[in-house]
């Protein structure tokens, strides 16, 4: 198995992120979850962009 290959949420998360709140938070934060993990490559972007740390 690739490091890619393999990005489906075990089952008891999967369950978690299927139930939608109707109001999340009174800061205005929007939680809006993926539907699998990112490829790792897309991660270390994200992390990337967050911290400005290349």
């Amino acid at each position: 198995m690739t490091a890619n290959e393999d990005r489906q949420f075990p089952d008891a998360l999967a369950a978690a992120m299927a139930v939608r709140m109707e109001c999340i938070g009174e800061d205005g934060v929007d939680f809006e979850p993926y539907e699998c993990f990112l490829s790792a490559d897309e991660t270390t972007d994200w992390f990337r962009a967050w911290t400005g740390n290349t």
